[in-house]
Order: structure tokens, then sequence, then C-alpha cells
């Protein structure tokens, strides 16, 4: 049996947009905390940087629970659904 996989958003707290998209078999505060110490990509650590230096901090939502099998395609369909969005990504989804 496969395992469970959360497919998160992390949204800025000041105007609610999504801006990154990612998927964690952690617990989600936990994964939050390891982007905050340990930024995905530069541009996600300078976004994170400029809340920061105005006393905020992103949150973290569940998008969905997915099988660990159908993981990375659904990740990537969410990543593809926002990917105009202002998304901080590495990775594009084509």
């Amino acid at each position: 049996m496969s395992k469970l996989v959360n497919i998160y958003g992390i949204f800025d707290p000041i105007d609610g947009a999504l801006r990154y998209v990612g998927m964690t078999c952690k617990a989600l505060a936990h994964r939050l905390l390891g982007h905050l110490h340990n930024p995905s990509n530069s541009r996600m650590a300078e976004w994170i940087k400029s809340l920061k230096d105005v006393g905020h901090l992103p949150r973290i939502e569940l998008i969905e629970v997915v099988r660990s099998h159908a993981a990375l395609a659904r990740e990537g369909y969410w990543i593809r659904r926002y990917q105009g969005c202002g998304l901080l990504n590495a990775r594009k989804m084509g």
C-alpha cells in the first residue's frame, strides 16, 4: 500500500495569494519551518525575507491528500494551474 502525501500551498499572509505548491509526508507545520529556514530557491528566499522584514510569515494550507504514486502528477497539476499567478516554484510544469 502506498503512503499518503500532502499537497500543500504556501500563501502570502498580506494578500492571500498562493506563492508556492509542494508535497510532503511530514506535518505541514514542520514543512513550513523547513521552508522558512531553508527556502527552496532564491526567489522564495527573497519573498520570505521581505515578509519577515515587515513582521509577517507565510502560511501553509493543505490542498489535497494523495497516494504517493500519484503525488508528483498532482503536484504538477497544481503548479500548472497556478503557474501564471506568481508562483515561486523553481520547477515549471509545461
